[in-house]
């Protein structure tokens, strides 16, 4: 073993071994009131949010009916932004797509509440990212930016980088997700406002739902 290979080994198992102590300032008693009354406050919160949670659930529910009552009585998702009055408080019902992958178990929930509509419902979503390492070789960059679509050729012919780089050159990743007008096309695929409710469930986390002040 080299003398760096030493030192290096050396210096991971004592960073490993080192358990940092951390660092502890004494204030002075001028703040002992702000830090106390900051605890407090910071204990009261958990508590309201503890209480919060159960009424947003009520509430989100009650909203999420009557969002697919509206749907399915127009054919059309509500304008925005959409409100809730309840004598002189008003809150806003809030609904929207998020991106994310679908898996099997995702499809056969779907599948269990639109039949096999659920294949018109999915797409593979495809993102290419550049390697940071070779794009930021001497010329790769400069190629690329000014000459993508026949970047590959000219870095080729000028050297900047072996066929095996610009291989590794860009990675692409490929994800199912749902359609993005997903949550649009319920109302055509069922028949009452009850199954359009377990149609948004069937989204998952891709499907959220929320009350807010």
């Amino acid at each position: 073993m080299g003398l760096l290979t030493k030192v290096r080994a050396s210096a991971s198992a004592a960073a490993s071994s080192k358990k940092p102590s951390g660092t502890t300032w004494k204030l002075e008693p001028r703040h002992n009131d702000s830090v106390q009354l900051l605890v407090d406050l910071k204990s009261q919160i958990k508590a309201l949010e503890a209480q919060v949670k159960p009424l947003a659930a009520e509430l989100t529910n009650v909203a999420s009916q009557l969002y697919c009552e509206h749907v399915m009585s127009s054919g059309m998702s509500p304008e925005t932004p959409v409100k809730l009055s309840a004598s002189k408080n008003v809150l806003t019902f809030v609904q929207q797509r998020r991106s994310g992958k679908v898996t099997d178990a995702d499809v056969d929930v779907m599948r269990d509440v639109v039949g096999d509509d659920v294949l018109d419902l999915v797409y593979e979503e495809t993102s290419i990212s550049f390697n940071p390492t070779i794009l930021n070789k001497e010329g790769v960059f400069r190629i690329v930016e000014k000459h993508l679509d026949a970047a590959v050729r000219q870095m080729l012919k000028e050297g900047v980088a072996t066929s095996e780089e610009v291989d590794e050159l860009m990675h692409a990743e490929t994800m199912r997700t749902w359609v993005p007008d997903v949550q649009n096309r319920g109302a055509r695929l069922c028949d009452n406002a009850d199954k359009l409710g377990e149609f948004y469930d069937a989204l998952g986390s891709s499907c959220v739902r929320y009350v807010k002040t």
